[in-house]
């Protein structure tokens, strides 16, 4: 299935990129390591854009990507705050979240209810974030990881991060629908980029100067960002958004991976066994949950 290839593309470079980003600027602060691989994917877009050609536009198009972008940026903004400041192990798997978060948004705003396969992946997400901060429970007792996960506020950026990707991850579909996969993801990154260029240095968050700390290093992370945004927009045209984005999770056991063999982060055991119980939630939300 050409799908699933391209989301399982998605989840690898994302996590890789993550893990690049972390690696090489460890000194950014969180908004200018959200601005970095931002604005040095805009060339990339720019380029790929020239040889697409413009598709017919359904009315809705433009509300639709004018409503997203601030949606859209807070999450970029959280996430990158949240790989930013904690161990990538303990951040990215809590993107896993998103299909539980998105049980609860479409129920308020589309009357869905979740069934019991729903049900029980919220439930395999919840277990596996315990056993993933289960180290804690050796110095605070057995609701200490529950504890972690508020103390640790890299892992309470992501939480918000996989929020507000309920409500984006949405809106994208519908954007990818209105329009072409190609058109709409590079039109919308590099309008993404832009907004950031523009605004974070004008409200002093993000210093214009870290652009050009390591240039070749800023140019692999764009090539990152491009191929993840690529599938991404691809493999959601093709499948139903919550199949897509599930699979898509498995950046969480990527994330644990490259943290302990690249960033040599501790504790994988654990990690990665909650990592993986996190994926198989979303997973089981993704293709059983109605």
């Amino acid at each position: 299935m050409l799908w699933f290839s391209l989301a399982f593309l998605t989840a690898l470079f994302s996590a890789t990129e993550a893990a690049y980003l972390k690696r090489s600027f460890p000194d950014l602060n969180p908004f200018e390591a959200a601005l970095l691989p931002s604005v040095y994917s805009i060339p990339l877009f720019a380029t790929l854009l020239i040889f697409i050609e413009i598709p017919d536009l359904s009315p809705e198009f433009w509300p639709t990507f004018s409503l997203l972008l601030p949606i859209n940026i807070a999450g970029v903004l959280l996430y990158f705050r949240g790989i930013n400041l904690s161990p990538l192990s303990l951040t990215l798997p809590y993107l896993a979240f998103t299909p539980a978060f998105a049980l609860v948004t479409g129920y308020f705003i589309l009357g869905e209810v979740p069934n019991a396969w729903g049900a029980s992946g919220v439930l395999f997400i919840v277990l596996g974030s315990y056993v993933l901060n289960l180290e804690a429970k050796q110095i605070g007792g057995w609701l200490a990881p529950f504890k972690a996960i508020t103390a640790e506020p890299g892992t309470r950026a992501m939480l918000g991060a996989a929020l507000v990707y309920a409500f984006s991850a949405v809106l994208g579909k519908k954007g990818i629908i209105e329009s072409d996969p190609l058109f709409f993801g590079c039109t919308f990154f590099i309008a993404q980029g832009l907004i950031m260029l523009i605004t974070l240095p004008l409200l002093g968050k993000a210093r214009l100067s870290a652009l050009r700390i390591a240039p070749a290093k800023g140019m692999i992370l764009g090539i990152l960002v491009f191929i993840h945004i690529i599938c991404h927009c691809l493999a959601m045209s093709m499948v139903k958004a919550a199949y897509m984005i599930a699979i898509k999770r498995l950046n969480a056991v990527f994330g644990v991976l490259l943290g302990g063999l690249w960033l040599k982060e501790t504790g994988m055991g654990a990690k990665l066994a909650g990592a993986s119980m996190m994926f198989a939630g979303a997973t089981v939300i993704g293709l059983l949950g109605k």
